[in-house]
């Protein structure tokens, strides 16, 4: 196996290990995903198009995952708003609460002990791999 592809396999299981329950009732990544992003988006961004735009996937599964987080009373739709397709949602009470146990703390924390060299050098070849949209074979 080439080395890049083990690394690669490696970054997989790292993240895929924060994830500890994998329950059906547990959060799920991208339930996770959406939460970070309204924590950190002005609430007028976040809406189903917007939030689908920013994680680069379909309005369908992230529309989905938004009804599931409203279900479980983590964000809400705006006051006023009927439709759940356009209306920008926020995050609750409950919701920002439950991002202070967010699992990415756990890598997050693990970077940080990294000696400085080895850190440094693992944040940009993450923000180099991040910005590279072109993962399509050659």
């Amino acid at each position: 196996m080439e080395r890049s592809v083990a690394a690669a396999l490696l970054m997989e299981r790292a993240v895929r290990n924060i994830y500890e329950d994998k329950s059906s009732s547990a959060i799920q990544p991208l339930q996770w995903a959406i939460l970070r992003y309204m924590a950190s988006a002005a609430t007028s961004d976040a809406r189903v198009a917007t939030i689908a735009k920013y994680l680069g996937l379909h309005h369908a599964p992230v529309s989905r995952a938004v009804a599931t987080l409203v279900k479980r009373g983590l964000i809400e739709k705006q006051p006023g708003r009927s439709d759940l397709r356009t209306a920008p949602f926020e995050l609750t009470l409950k919701g920002r609460d439950l991002l202070k146990v967010d699992p990415i703390l756990k890598i997050a924390s693990q970077i940080t002990l990294l000696p400085e060299g080895e850190r440094s050098a693992f944040e940009r070849a993450m923000r180099n791999l991040a910005l590279t949209h072109d993962y399509k074979a050659t």
